[in-house]
């Protein structure tokens, strides 16, 4: 029987097949593929090497932040010091300003034993959509979803505080130790009782980590049965565009329907170097996109077609060329049979500012050299940045003879040059000027994480005290503080103590690592557990991982990827 009377099948490209031994193995319901990669050509990369794209890591799903119960500064909360990321199943796509890039990729074949290839010139058309997936329900069936959900979260971010205690853990032997002052040398002293609390940590941890992964998946289970019971459906919406430009709406659509009527974005085939035989795509039909991760559609209110609270997936279609027709180059053109491929994985895009995604673009902005500018100031520099006030809008003012700014009335038409490096320097000292004010009254240490300086710009030395990122009065204060409270526990801990519960290079100890009731009695009173339950410096303990982490890896990093495992065909052959 010809390969034309069979129907088609429309599936993840071979290198994405499961392997021959994979439990529940279905080759012909694979859906396409996104291949994720770091160059704005990723169609190059494709051509050349098919598997060759980044990995997706742990990273690249949607993150849900959590409030963390546990206790911080003096028993009280601290703002913003107590979140948790709690990672979800659904996939994080990154923007093209993240120096991420995806393609979606399929293959198609005959449903027919052995699944032949199916010619090119069969098809007279291929694209993939972007749907939107929602879900229905009653409104008095919301109370109970909506219970479960919240059990589902709770437990979620239980685990999350596990893994981070433990991640911690690990992490603590990258850090470095600060010589002298409170901490001094005691360090070593404390390794044997450090590694035996690791261990009795690690393993009550996983006990407990287990229990709420068992509870997680029963919640889930009722989850399912809810939605049978409740009758909730998925759906999806696709985007149809209106008469006006770059406007449309989210509309509902059947998901396999012969007549395309949304947005299409087109398929090109793969196709292979003839010279090169051992191409993954020789022999073979392949098709890829690429994905508009953004754009300028809204809907006629304003609202943006993509922001990152959509849930997304992509279907990919090809339409089957009725012999009699002639082809024209024209979108169904002979009306012949639509064949759509199972909907991808779902997932969401990235914001703009994601933290993991604007770490992907490091960017090195040389500050101007003073004496260079200096020199080259004396003999006369072109001022190329000119600001032009408007007659009236000038605002200008003189001091008196107190130093105090005099106000004045708005000036009148005036025009100023300035030297790009001018700019640039003020506004790097006026970042610098007011980051430890904004950190100290909104009481933000986290952003503290958010700088590295080579060297250093915050350090703790004797007595933890605070110096350059947060000098002058303001830091003295704060300094000041720091050391009071220090001293006092200083005074019923002991400098060993006190050296093993907050340094970090013995590792930082997690409230909830404190009250674990399975550590051994002896090693929790050692880590000073009558100070931290009363007082849980949740703002030192930032201040000094921002300090004190060896964060040179980062650097090393920065350009680091990792590429998929490449994967033989004898591995997946059908």
């Amino acid at each position: 029987m010809p390969c034309e009377a069979h129907p088609w099948k429309l599936i993840a490209p071979w290198w994405h097949w499961p392997r021959l031994n994979e439990a529940g193995r279905d080759v012909r319901a694979t859906r396409p593929a996104l291949q994720k990669y770091d160059s704005s050509d990723p169609v190059s990369v494709l051509i050349q090497d098919p598997q060759k794209s980044l990995a997706f890591g742990p990273e690249d799903v949607v993150f849900r932040t959590e409030s963390d119960p546990a206790p911080t500064v003096g028993g009280k909360r601290t703002r913003f010091n107590d979140y948790v990321l709690v990672p979800t199943t659904t996939r994080k796509l990154f923007l093209p300003l993240h120096k991420r890039f995806y393609l979606v990729v399929c293959e198609l074949h005959c449903d027919a034993p052995g699944l032949p290839a199916v010619s090119r010139d069969q098809v007279c058309e291929a694209g993939f959509v972007i749907r939107r997936r929602r879900l229905a329900f009653r409104t008095e069936d919301a109370p109970a979803a909506e219970e479960l959900v919240r059990r589902a979260g709770s437990l979620a971010t239980q685990i999350a505080r596990i893994d981070r205690g433990t991640a911690k853990r690990v992490l603590s032997k990258r850090h470095r130790v600060t010589r002298g002052g409170v901490f001094g040398n005691a360090a070593g002293a404390v390794t044997a009782a450090r590694s035996r609390l690791h261990q009795a940590l690690d393993a009550s941890a996983a006990e407990k980590r287990a229990e709420l992964e068992a509870e997680l998946a029963e919640v889930r289970t009722q989850l399912r049965a809810w939605q049978v019971k409740s009758g909730a459906h998925a759906f999806s919406e696709g985007w149809v565009p209106s008469d006006a430009r770059n406007v449309g709406a989210w509309q509902f659509t059947d998901e396999t329907p012969d007549e395309v009527t949304e947005t299409v974005y087109p398929l090109y085939p793969l196709v292979p170097d003839p010279r090169n035989a051992t191409h993954d795509a020789a022999g073979r039909t392949l098709y890829f996109g690429m994905l508009p991760m953004g754009g300028r559609e809204t809907e006629a209110d304003g609202t943006a077609r993509f922001d990152e609270q959509q849930r997304l997936v992509i279907r990919c279609f090809v339409r089957r060329h009725r012999c009699e027709c002639p082809r024209t180059g024209e979108r169904n053109d002979c009306g012949g049979e639509v064949v759509w491929s199972q909907a991808t994985e779902i997932f969401q895009m990235a914001a703009p500012f994601d933290p993991v995604g604007t770490g992907n673009q490091p960017v090195t902005i040389p500050m101007p050299d003073l004496r260079a500018l200096a020199a080259a100031a004396q003999g006369g520099m072109r001022l190329p940045v000119a600001f032009s006030q408007p007659d009236g809008s000038s605002l200008n003012f003189s001091v008196d003879g107190d130093g105090e700014p005099v106000q004045t009335q708005p000036g009148g038409f005036q025009i100023c040059h300035f030297s790009l490096p001018l700019i640039t320097i003020v506004a790097y000292f006026v970042l610098n000027l007011f980051l430890p004010i904004v950190v100290f009254v909104f009481q933000l240490w986290f952003l503290l994480g958010l700088k590295f300086c080579i060297p250093p710009s915050i350090s703790f030395g004797a007595g933890a005290s605070l110096h350059a990122g947060l000098e002058g009065e303001l830091g003295a204060e704060i300094a000041a503080a720091v050391d009071i409270d220090l001293e006092a526990d200083i005074g019923i801990l002991g400098a060993a103590d006190l050296n093993l519960a907050f340094n970090a290079d013995a590792g930082l100890v997690d409230e909830s690592d404190l009250e674990n009731p399975q550590l051994e009695a002896g090693a929790a009173d050692y880590l000073g557990t009558r100070v931290a339950a009363a007082y849980s410096p949740g703002a030192v303990r930032s201040l000094q991982v921002a300090a004190t982490a060896d964060r040179s890896a980062e650097l090393d990093g920065l350009d680091a990827v990792v590429y998929t495992e490449r994967v033989q065909y004898a591995e997946v052959a059908a």
